[in-house]
């Protein structure tokens, strides 16, 4: 098994089990020392979270428990090597964790994430019942329309899920 803190749209439990089945957070974590944005560049052309070192700061998250299997998978799906690494943090209360942070020749701070992913994330932040400040920050990053109906329709679905 391995831990992995997830601070993005797989916060939300609806999108993490469209991706891998069935699976529970073994708690809330904080990474501290680390801000999170949108600033990951995404095939579709819009902003996804990543983490970027920032003393003073830090990001919220959840702990799952993956298999190996899950990890392979999660890792496809993420685009490890095209856009994203998995990086081990140490997190209080949980040891190594691994977190999924944007390659550096994948991120531009010029960038928003479509309207869809940033409620994802919002919605995630609210089912863990993150702390208000905390929801108004992710709150406060712009975000885009996208132009794909169909993409737009699946991923607010997840969220009334």
């Amino acid at each position: 098994m391995m831990k992995y803190f997830a601070y993005g749209s797989n916060l939300l439990p609806s999108r993490i089990q469209q991706r891998l089945g069935p699976i529970v957070s073994i708690g809330k974590a904080i990474l501290i020392d680390h801000q999170l944005n949108f600033s990951k560049i995404s095939v579709d052309g819009s902003g996804k979270c990543t983490i970027l070192p920032l003393p003073g700061q830090h990001v919220y998250g959840v702990v799952y428990d993956l298999t190996l299997e899950s990890k392979s998978l999660l890792d496809e799906i993420e685009g490890v090597g095209k856009g994203y690494e998995s990086v081990i943090h140490n997190i209080d209360g949980f040891g190594e964790c691994f977190a999924y942070v944007a390659q550096a020749s994948y991120v531009d701070d010029n960038i928003a994430p479509y309207e869809w992913y940033k409620r994802l994330v919002l919605e995630g932040c609210r089912f863990h019942s993150f702390p208000a400040k905390y929801i108004k920050m992710v709150q406060s990053f712009d975000s885009v329309s996208d132009q794909n109906e169909l993409r737009t329709r699946d991923n607010f679905r997840l969220i009334k899920d």
